[in-house]
């Protein structure tokens, strides 16, 4: 689902960002470091942040649902590693928000049987964080955070994904 379809009448357009996060610490004792080590990076968790007239969002997708937070409680235990600035989009965040909450379907072991098994076969991914950002932002879809990262820092050579440094 695209975000348009997530506008109201007159909605203001809302300055989009992704967040790429180290959850590794949230994800557990054996999960964190075995995304680290599939993904060979240390970005493990992918969101939207949001900035709006009240401050600013960040949604985060994980296996047990998804949440809103103000993004330097998100960042005092999950580190950001960087944020890529998506531009103006006409969303409403709290059908956003609850597009998210609605979202997440997959446990710990779909995301390992994925990583493992299912890539190689053609198997539909687990709706995660990754596949939450770009359905909504019509991104090209990668299953780990840090693929996505890097394709979008070094393929997107646009105005779309140069702006301010958040």
């Amino acid at each position: 689902m695209l975000p348009t379809r997530l506008a109201k009448a007159g909605q203001t357009p809302i300055e989009c960002w992704l967040g790429f996060y180290d959850f590794s610490k949230s994800h557990g004792p054996w999960l964190g470091p075995l995304g680290h080590v599939l993904s060979r990076s240390r970005i493990t968790h992918v969101g939207p942040i949001l900035k709006l007239g009240t401050g600013e969002l960040a949604i985060t997708i994980t296996t047990g649902g998804a949440a809103v937070h103000r993004p330097e409680v998100v960042e005092k235990h999950n580190p950001l590693i960087d944020s890529l600035y998506l531009g103006h989009w006409s969303i409403d965040p709290d059908e956003l928000t609850n597009l998210a909450i609605n979202f997440t379907d997959a446990k710990p072991i779909d995301i390992l049987f994925h990583s493992l098994v299912g890539r190689f076969i053609g198997l539909t991914p687990p709706r995660i964080c990754t596949t939450f950002a770009s359905r909504v932002f019509g991104l090209p879809l990668e299953w780990y955070p840090a693929t996505l990262y890097r394709r979008l820092k070094n393929d997107y050579d646009s105005a779309m994904w140069t702006g301010p440094r958040r």
